[in-house]
């Protein structure tokens, strides 16, 4: 008796996967493509955050190894130092399991911890960011010579143009995004004025513009 209770099961199950076979394809394709996911994303995870530190891990081994060799400005290694130090806690602190918040369910106390503790360090790394700017601009340019007679306090030339350069080509980048995204935003303005003009629906085609065009040029020819 149960042998055949089981026996039907097994039937119909078969049968319902026979039926819905399409449906069953596709949440078996999206399951092995989240498995997939879930396998290569703490690769990529490790690579990209090895990248990001890179940056702040410069910073801090060249504000160490030249801390007393700019007495114009002493913050500025002091900056160095410490941009680098928080910089990488920004880089690993996502990494740690414990402060991934979880795509299923709601946020554990640890996840929201840790949150907080990106939010801050943020704040911080922009409020020192332009702390260092003052330092560093302020006292341009410095004098290099460590053993000259000026009354002038020298500035190690390594030390001042890593900090120096840093900055300015944070904002040559800054720069460059402004204008691309004007061009861009020129380019779909346009776009939607010429869709106006030529009165190019959704659900045109581009021949139907090269028409209209050919006909106009002939009609003023």
């Amino acid at each position: 008796m149960a042998c055949g209770l089981i026996h039907e099961l097994t039937t119909v199950i078969s049968q319902d996967k026979s039926q819905s076979s399409p449906q069953w394809q596709t949440y078996e394709k999206r399951s092995q493509q989240e498995t997939q996911r879930s396998q290569t994303q703490p690769e990529v995870k490790v690579i990209s955050k090895s990248i990001c530190c890179i940056l702040p891990i410069a910073h801090i081994a060249i504000g160490a190894v030249y801390l007393h060799d700019c007495p114009r400005e002493p913050y500025i290694p002091i900056y160095l130092i410490v941009f680098g130090v928080f910089g990488v806690l920004l880089s690993v602190l996502p990494c740690l399991p414990c402060t991934e918040l979880p795509r299923d369910g709601p946020a554990t106390s640890m996840s929201n911890l840790g949150f907080a503790l990106n939010f801050l360090m943020s704040i911080f790394l922009l409020c020192w960011f332009i702390a260092g700017n003052v330092w560093i601009y302020s006292i341009y340019q410095p004098n290099y010579d460590k053993n000259t007679t000026s009354v002038d306090p020298y500035c190690d030339k390594t030390l001042y143009l890593f900090s120096f350069w840093i900055p300015t080509l944070v904002y040559i980048f800054l720069g460059l995004a402004q204008i691309f995204s004007l061009c861009a935003s020129m380019y779909n303005c346009m776009y939607a004025c010429m869709r106006a003009i030529c009165g190019l629906c959704p659900g045109t085609s581009s021949t139907t513009i090269t028409t209209t065009t050919s006909r106009t040029i002939t009609t003023v020819s």
